[in-house]
């Protein structure tokens, strides 16, 4: 049998492996906003997860229309993408055979090669994405997983800096939600420190809440 991965849950007690050197795939699925993708908040962050080394783009779009996007402009106004529903033929398989994994090998020609390429991407605007995404990240190694956590750190505390939300949190282990009172605490540290208008006057404050949405207001039950 082949060796567990170390992500994989157990019912033993061991620790889990510090070190590994197995493949990672990661899809993190994300929602931001509640009835339209928050575009002040969240364009810039979400086009610099393209600059990481082990980003996969994410899958998102419209309702009914999904893509694959994997680059965005200078400015995050506009999103690259390429149409996931696209069929084509699968590569033919090499003439050699490896005896030792019974496997045979995968021919790609320059003429399959160019296939996968375009000259004329899909484009969509960023402000007419749906809030619905999925994020994905493909790390080599153990290293590389950790490199990918401390990039993400990094771009967290740029969000924070900048008092905008991140998109997702990386954490060493799993936070105890049976805890409400902490999670209540954290979540209102977090509504306190990207307040936008804790500066304003008091009246000045009620009148820019008379014409704000709750599309970002979320209530604990």
């Amino acid at each position: 049998h082949p060796p567990p991965h170390p992500f994989q849950i157990t019912n033993d007690q061991s620790p889990p492996l510090t070190h590994w050197n197995t493949a990672l795939l990661i899809i993190l699925p994300l929602r931001l906003g509640l009835n339209s993708f928050n575009h002040k908040n969240y364009s810039t962050t979400l086009a610099h997860t393209f600059s990481l080394p082990q980003s996969l783009g994410f899958l998102g779009g419209s309702p009914r229309y999904a893509l694959w996007f994997y680059s965005a402009n200078a400015d995050c106004s506009t999103l690259y993408s390429l149409d996931p529903h696209t069929v084509q033929t699968a590569p033919s398989l090499s003439s050699s055979h490896n005896n030792a994994t019974n496997h045979h090998p995968i021919h790609l020609s320059d003429d399959y090669l160019c296939s996968l390429h375009t000259t004329k991407p899909a484009t969509m605007d960023m402000t007419k994405l749906d809030p619905s995404l999925a994020l994905a990240f493909y790390c080599q190694d153990h290293a590389d997983f950790t490199n990918l956590c401390t990039s993400l750190q990094n771009l967290n505390n740029s969000c924070t800096e900048q008092k905008k939300p991140i998109l997702f949190d990386v954490v060493e282990r799993l936070p105890d939600y049976t805890n409400v009172t902490d999670v209540m605490a954290e979540l209102a540290g977090a509504a306190d420190s990207f307040s936008c208008d804790a500066d304003l006057p008091a009246g000045k404050r009620e009148e820019e809440d008379d014409g704000l949405s709750d599309e970002d207001d979320y209530v604990m039950l």
